[in-house]
């Protein structure tokens, strides 16, 4: 195995062992609290589905989600934004395949403080 793949499944494999350790509180597969934490900066890493597509918006303000029905010209990946409001708030954003993922989730995010309540 090419030692690229090596690092990336330790990493991955490491990750996911942080966020079982720190879930309910401090991790969450939920996306709209992992959008209203992106926004607040309180999300230290992120994984997410290289290939999900979840069409909306996410406000610039409080990070509330809007979903849409379709990706079309309004609206774009809400994954894809929350990655990016990650990185800009200096999370370490590691891309995955659905099947690698807690819960098959599109994303699975370890918080930097308890955020709040997080929705079962």
């Amino acid at each position: 195995m090419p030692i690229l793949d090596q690092l990336y499944e330790r990493d991955l494999k490491q990750m996911i062992a942080c966020f079982d350790e720190l879930k309910p509180n401090h991790a969450t597969t939920e996306i709209s609290y992992t959008a209203h934490a992106a926004t607040a900066g309180a999300v230290d890493a992120l994984m997410v589905d290289l290939d999900a597509v979840v069409p909306g918006m996410v406000s610039e303000i409080d990070g509330s989600v809007t979903y849409a029905v379709r990706d079309d010209a309004e609206t774009y990946s809400v994954v894809d934004e929350i990655a990016r409001r990650a990185l800009s708030s200096g999370a370490r954003v590691l891309g995955a395949k659905r099947d690698e993922l807690p819960d098959r989730a599109p994303l699975a995010a370890i918080l930097r403080y308890d955020f709040g309540i997080i929705a079962a």
